[in-house]
């Protein structure tokens, strides 16, 4: 799939007004090599300058390349999810605005985003909502992934990159008639699991509301014995009785069966009560796999498939995708015995954190979950880990819109007020 198709060029090169000041344009770095940098910026002034450059097709794999590198950036940076997303707006999608940020010639920067037309998402599910459809800065439906930069840059460095990607960012919004948008940081990303100290959401510091989630992840560092040990004592029950006739086989890369991905298909909409997405998406997913960067865990009752949990993996993360169960067997303990074998084989493969999902307590004023959504975080906790900040950021372009929502959540939560 084209993942351009749409793509704004008009902001090709753009050096914008509301590029580094000059008292920070230039990055921080050492005394020895300041009155150097000075004199180069003096024969070159537009170096000083961060520029916007789009994606474009010819430079997936240079965009690739640069996740993969940075600390910041996760699989939902990478061109598969982007043609992924592309695939699963449907309809919705407007224009691919994902771009590069630029300086003297060296990339600082990838920024995924797309021109969607929907109701305004408020919330990490699909089912908050709020009004008819109009415009929106989403990845179909849902919060943009936040910027990735590059990994050599000092600390002023990174929030001077950042104070410009918000600015464009906000630039784009206005264009588009665009009210709000939202980015979300993800868990897996290097430099976040790599801090040696929490981190704080970076973009309180440029205005956004902070609408932080968690999530549950599994350090996969440990021996198994520990492991074993923070599954909670309900799952370890449930897992061994259903070791005594399940049995699990989990698929990675050329070795997939085309067979076993249709039987994952017919179980995924048989589970669903209809098929939620297009075949094409599926063929992806089919490819992540295909390619190391996905697994399929199937699990077994005698020689029926009773049950499927699709994961990704990249770098050293993992993430829990889906699962489907066969509803005529309910009462199986699947996805205990799938998650339980899923874990070692993660460990065995050297992937070092198992991000197993979010987490949901209780009603907050931004995020009203329901008791299914609540009892999902609690059986995932089952298998141990730790709750980490998911952060997710919000950005509004007037008071106006930014009361309408804060009211709009508070009532949903709530009740009117």
């Amino acid at each position: 799939m084209n993942v351009n198709q749409g793509t704004e060029s008009v902001e090709a090169g753009i050096e914008h007004e509301y590029a580094a000041s000059p008292k920070t344009r230039h990055m921080a770095g050492s005394t020895t090599d300041q009155h150097s940098r000075q004199t180069a910026a003096a024969q070159n002034w537009d170096a000083t300058f961060m520029k916007v450059e789009p994606l474009d097709d010819q430079n997936l794999a240079k965009w690739d390349e640069f996740a993969e590198r940075s600390p910041d950036a996760w699989f939902w940076h990478t061109s598969h999810w982007m043609s992924y997303t592309r695939a699963y707006a449907g309809k919705s999608f407007q224009r691919n605005l994902s771009f590069w940020v630029t300086r003297g010639g060296a990339r600082l920067a990838i920024v995924p985003c797309f021109l969607e037309v929907g109701p305004a998402v408020l919330s990490l599910y699909h089912d908050d909502v709020d009004g008819t459809d109009r415009p929106r800065l989403t990845y179909a439906g849902v919060p943009l992934p936040a910027p990735a930069l590059v990994g050599d840059l000092t600390a002023q460095g990174r929030w001077e990159v950042l104070e410009f990607v918000i600015g464009h960012l906000k630039h784009l919004a206005a264009n588009h008639c665009v009210e709000t948008f939202q980015l979300i940081s993800p868990a897996l990303a290097p430099g976040f699991l790599g801090s040696s100290l929490p981190l704080a959401n970076p973009y309180a510091r440029y205005g956004a509301l902070d609408i932080s989630r968690a999530t549950q992840i599994i350090d996969l560092r440990n021996d198994t014995s520990k492991l074993w040990t923070a599954v909670r004592h309900g799952h370890q029950y449930d897992i061994r009785r259903g070791e005594r006739y399940l049995t699990v086989k989990i698929w990675h890369g050329n070795e997939l069966p085309s067979s076993i991905f249709e039987e994952y298909r017919a179980l995924h909409a048989k589970d669903a009560g209809r098929v939620t997405r297009s075949e094409e998406t599926f063929l992806m997913m089919r490819e992540w796999i295909y390619r190391g960067e996905g697994a399929l865990v199937q699990v077994m009752n005698g020689d029926k498939s009773v049950g499927f949990i699709l994961l990704i993996v990249y770098g050293k993360g993992a993430f829990y995708a889906s699962g489907c169960r066969d509803p005529d067997d309910i009462k199986l303990p699947v996805f205990h015995v799938a998650q339980w074998q899923l874990i070692q084989w993660l460990k065995q493969h050297d992937v070092w954190f198992y991000d197993i999902g979010v987490q949901q307590f209780s009603r907050q004023w931004y995020d009203n979950p329901s008791a299914k959504h609540m009892n999902i975080s609690k059986f995932k906790r089952g298998f141990g880990g730790t709750t980490v900040p998911l952060h997710v950021s919000e950005f509004h372009l007037t008071e106006a819109g930014l009361r309408t929502a804060i009211t709009y959540r508070l009532e949903k939560t709530y009740g009117p007020i």
